[in-house]
């Protein structure tokens, strides 16, 4: 089965802080809210492997022993192929109406230089796609995605967003997706195409409590053709 069976995925991205607690909330959520797809980062772990998951998901895991990125599958009929993964990446692909759906989970540790995962998603891009949603937590700061500066990696970032034509999904009025008792900060990021984005709607930061240190974003992913949505995201121009 695929996903003409649906109108619509609901797809979450949340930074998990490597909280078994998280993850059941999330589990909860999924059965909940009826989510497809979380891209998560910073992931449980017992001995270097992830846990806490059902046994009748799919689960995918980037490279590294710590630091995970992840995708989890929650929706039984969705055929998800993992294409590539590396330390701070990993990706599936997802038929999607008539052409290849690539998604892309990203974790950036704020202690790597931004290029070696900018090389890795360089990379990872080089596989077969037809359309590519990239969500993660970058580490990285500007004033299109809702912090009040823009740091030299939020730059990096922009730079390269620019020069493969893609589009950052959230809200600069949007409220923080970090937050602690030292303070706040917008880096959990949502990318498409311009021509993905036209199917993307009700992107949202929830303030539920997650049991992590950030707050999760939830979007919803039309299976159907195009229809007229407000367009109220960041768009990068030349």
């Amino acid at each position: 089965m695929c996903n003409s069976l649906f109108s619509e995925l609901q797809i979450v991205q949340l930074n998990l802080h490597h909280a078994i607690s998280a993850t059941k909330n999330l589990n909860k959520g999924a059965e909940d809210q009826e989510i497809s797809i979380a891209c998560i980062q910073e992931i449980y772990q017992k001995n270097n492997r992830p846990i806490g998951f059902p046994s009748n998901v799919k689960t995918f895991f980037s490279d590294r022993d710590n630091l995970k990125s992840g995708i989890i599958v929650y929706n039984k009929y969705l055929q998800a192929i993992k294409v590539f993964s590396s330390s701070n990446i990993i990706a599936v692909t997802i038929p999607f109406r008539k052409s290849i759906l690539m998604i892309i989970s990203v974790y950036y540790p704020p202690s790597e230089e931004i290029e070696t995962t900018l090389i890795e998603l360089e990379n990872c891009l080089q596989h077969s796609h037809d359309r590519v949603l990239i969500a993660g937590d970058f580490n990285v700061k500007s004033t299109i995605w809702g912090d009040d500066f823009e740091d030299y990696r939020g730059r990096i970032l922009l730079e390269f967003l620019f020069s493969k034509g893609l589009v950052v999904l959230n809200d600069e009025n949007s409220p923080p997706t970090f937050g602690v008792s030292l303070g706040r900060s917008w880096i959990d990021i949502t990318i498409s195409e311009p021509i993905l984005s036209e199917n993307i709607f009700k992107w949202k930061i929830y303030l539920e409590p997650t049991s992590s240190d950030h707050n999760s974003i939830s979007f919803s992913l039309s299976t159907e053709r195009p229809k007229m949505f407000k367009d109220d995201r960041i768009y990068i121009e030349n």
